[in-house]
């Protein structure tokens, strides 16, 4: 498994020769904007960025990759942080392979993605006994899940194993992850009727991978991508844009449950009946920096009074 996902990787590796960064040809100017905002260190700031540049989709990789040569280490941080998003909610493993510096930037995560896949590729819990996997499998299962976007490669290379147990971990990692932008993967599994203990209504469930992968589809984020599923939810602007705001907070680190950011969100910034994906943030950007902004700033030293 971790051969197959380095030459995955290596193989479309060989493309860069002929897709090569320009950075002679400028982003979008809405774009620009955004690109430029992620090296504030301005927390709402830079993460509604890395939202509108995971938004614009493949388009703003090549960007991204002519910004790294020179660039700040909060600058890098925060590119890292965007492909991170993306591979979590617009962009395939394969649209990241092709640059190489973005690549680069994420190797060690990528690296350690691959080891951890490899171990569950060649498990086989969920096809005897109970269908319940072990302590030492489930470490490899949430380490790889710790990784974030990251790790979504290796989560779409397991959903390509040759036995079943792999495939569902990865339908199991990609659903964790809430990576949408890997929705594709779900879809090719629709024909696969092999049967595996991994039912979720009852214990020792029997079900087949592709069912598994059918329920995965219909619930969101998944339901936001690629041709609508019947007994999915609607397909709403806040419900995108709370999409790219959960992996934006997921990616980074923000210890706020997701469930509570996306209420508060909801409650204060009044983003549910927000009408387009620019008057979501509109709204909720003075929301965002109250929260995010105010819980970064460093704490001012009592001043000394001056002696009488």
């Amino acid at each position: 498994m971790k051969q197959r996902v380095a030459l995955l990787f290596a193989a479309f590796a060989l493309s860069a020769c002929a897709h090569v960064a320009t950075p002679d040809t400028p982003p979008a100017p809405e774009l620009s904007r955004w690109l430029g905002d992620l090296d504030s260190p301005r927390p709402s700031v830079y993460r509604i960025a890395a939202a509108y540049v995971a938004h614009a989709g493949p388009v703003a990789l090549d960007s991204l990759a002519a910004r790294l040569p020179g660039a700040s280490p909060v600058l890098r941080a925060h590119i890292k942080l965007a492909v991170g998003v993306m591979l979590l909610t617009s962009v395939s493993p394969e649209e990241v392979a092709r640059r190489a510096t973005l690549r680069a930037l994420g190797a060690a995560d990528l690296d350690a993605a691959e080891g951890h896949a490899a171990a569950l590729c060649a498990s086989h819990e969920y096809e005897r006994d109970i269908g319940v996997p072990s302590d030492s499998t489930m470490r490899h299962h949430d380490r790889l899940v710790a990784l974030g976007g990251w790790s979504a490669p290796a989560a779409v290379s397991l959903t390509q194993c040759k036995g079943p147990t792999g495939r569902v971990f990865g339908l199991h990692i990609l659903m964790e992850l809430k990576a949408g932008g890997q929705a594709a993967s779900l879809a090719a599994l629709s024909g696969d009727s092999t049967i595996v203990i991994a039912g979720e209504d009852e214990p020792q469930e029997r079900t087949t991978v592709a069912a598994l992968a059918a329920s995965y589809a219909r619930a969101f984020p998944f339901s936001n991508h690629g041709p609508e599923v019947a007994g999915g939810p609607p397909r709403t602007v806040p419900g995108e844009a709370e999409e790219f705001l959960g992996a934006v907070a997921r990616q980074d680190g923000v210890a706020m449950p997701e469930y509570a950011l996306v209420n508060r969100m909801r409650d204060d910034a009044k983003t549910a009946t927000a009408r387009t994906w620019d008057e979501y943030w509109q709204r909720a950007r003075p929301v965002l920096e109250s929260m995010w902004d105010a819980a970064a700033a460093p704490a001012t030293p009592p001043t000394k009074e001056t002696p009488r």
